[in-house]
């Protein structure tokens, strides 16, 4: 062989070489899904679709979609697509992608991408602008991206971690997210088939899972019992009970959900703050304690384990409330009830039908208001995002997870800020406006904590544009297969992709 042939030779390995490599380098590694087995899980709630703007919260709790920074079990943020995120200057920050993260199509999560996603959020989501305004998202080059917000924040990491903000692409009429499993089959609102997503790191040991909507806890615990469920999330204490009895795996996390009550203090009787302090001390926050059978007194607007947490006393003292509404013109006719001008003290409570945690307390509250002379009629809604101040509700008990990201701004925000996108009362005080822009520029932990405390203390001890209820525990029960299962977060990450990982193949 002449030294010009064995020079050519050497010259097409190396190129078929780089061409190996080079196609290596682009091409997203593919993992095989198991295929036998799998899991069927009975909840509260199945997604109605799967669109972003509507579903991005069930959708990543069903493991489908990621938020752009994630949770995990020991609370820490974690992000698989952003490898360094930095603050610039007051209204400017920095992000850097990790390479080789990919939609479930094989397509790479790149900084165009992540962009292209993050602005239709924020162009048709306007929770999303909460915590800092609208922010504009621009890809530099493949893998660098800058983020410009409206105002200014320290908490950018916790901002990509909120519920709206989802990683997707649109395909026509689909939609493409990232999360360890994809949608097989979706019947809406009532069963879910979902299967690996083979561009999810291990998608080899994942098996199918299906989750399934039950409204009658009675069916769903029948289910459990046959064996037709794996893992039945959320549950009522008495069930909880009731399977331990008979020998079940049960569970129950702090689920750093909320429950209170929101006020209408722009239209109806609870307009007049008197009132409002009033069914302050009125309520019995003991009974909730007991009627869940578990769970902790609420100090404030966040789970007892947060520094941020206030510390405010809620004492119940009937005696004061009765004053405090004789003082305001509302005295009790021969009936026992409540009267002005020959009307009687009548509210109106709304809740949310699926979380049966708050239709029970429903019921305990207005017993209570009852016991003041004041008439409460109760409605549980499937659904209470439309309500308003004009829509004849004077209370709405509700739950809300108000730290899913382990820090306060996002729900201060939506909540308390005037025109705030959860505000749905009507709530304003400029004072707590300007704090939570402070809370925007705070940086130091201890200067955020007591930023946040500060606002706590005006809604809840001056204001009171809402009443807090009980800061409750969450139940499951899990086959013997699943219980090393871990669930927190509520039910932000009902399935994470630690499903069935430390069983599978056993």
């Amino acid at each position: 062989m002449n030294s010009r042939n064995l020079t050519k030779q050497w010259t097409m390995a190396f190129i078929a070489c780089v061409l190996l490599l080079a196609s290596l380098a682009i091409a997203p590694l593919r993992y095989v899904a198991a295929s036998e087995g799998g899991y069927v899980i009975g909840t509260g709630r199945v997604v109605p679709n799967t669109d972003p703007m509507q579903s991005s919260w069930l959708l990543t709790s069903h493991g489908v979609s990621e938020y752009v920074y994630q949770q995990d079990a020991e609370g820490n943020l974690y992000s698989r697509f952003i490898k360094t995120l930095e603050k610039v200057d007051s209204n400017t920050w920095q992000a850097e992608l990790n390479e080789g993260v990919f939609f479930a199509d094989g397509s790479e999560v790149d900084a165009e991408a992540l962009a292209a996603s993050m602005n239709e959020i924020q162009e048709k989501n306007e929770l999303a602008q909460a915590t800092a305004g609208r922010l504009i998202f621009t890809a530099d080059d493949s893998y660098q991206m800058t983020i410009a917000t409206e105002r200014e924040t320290n908490v950018m990491m916790s901002i990509l971690g909120e519920w709206t903000n989802v990683v997707f692409k649109q395909a026509g009429d689909e939609y493409i997210y990232t999360g360890p499993y994809q949608v097989e089959s979706l019947r809406p609102q009532e069963e879910i088939v979902l299967t690996p997503n083979t561009y999810y790191p291990e998608a080899n040991q994942r098996q199918q899972v299906t989750l399934k909507a039950f409204q009658d806890e009675t069916a769903m615990r029948l289910a459990f019992e046959n064996d037709e469920l794996d893992m039945i999330y959320p549950i009522s204490p008495d069930l909880k009970e009731q399977l331990e009895a008979a020998g079940e795996v049960t569970k129950s996390i702090d689920a750093g959900y909320q429950y209170f009550m929101t006020v209408n203090m722009t239209q109806g009787p609870l307009a007049d703050s008197a009132l409002r302090e009033a069914l302050d001390l009125g309520l019995n926050r003991e009974e909730y304690l007991q009627a869940l059978k578990g769970g902790y007194e609420a100090t404030s607007l966040f789970a007892h384990y947060f520094d941020f947490n206030g510390d405010i006393a809620k004492r119940f003292d009937p005696e004061t409330a009765a004053k405090i509404l004789d003082d305001a013109g509302w005295t009790l006719n021969e009936d026992g009830l409540r009267e002005k001008d020959g009307e009687t003290l009548a509210l109106n409570l709304a809740t949310l039908s699926f979380r049966k945690d708050l239709v029970l307390l429903s019921t305990v509250i207005a017993s209570q208001l009852e016991g003041l002379g004041i008439t409460c009629q109760v409605e549980a809604l499937d659904n209470a995002e439309d309500l308003d101040a004009t829509s004849g509700y004077d209370l709405l008990l509700y739950s809300q997870h108000t730290a899913p990201t382990g820090e306060p701004s996002f729900f201060l925000n939506q909540f308390y800020r005037t025109n705030g996108p959860k505000n749905q009362f009507g709530y304003s005080n400029p004072e707590v406006d300007q704090l939570l822009d402070e809370l925007g520029a705070a940086k130091e932990s201890a200067e955020v904590n007591q930023l946040a405390k500060d606002i706590q203390e005006i809604i809840l001890a001056e204001d009171r544009p809402v009443l807090l209820v009980i800061d409750p525990q969450w139940h499951a029960a899990v086959s013997e297969e699943l219980a090393d299962y871990s669930i927190y977060c509520g039910d932000y990450y009902i399935v994470n992709d630690q499903l069935g990982l430390d069983t599978y193949g056993e």
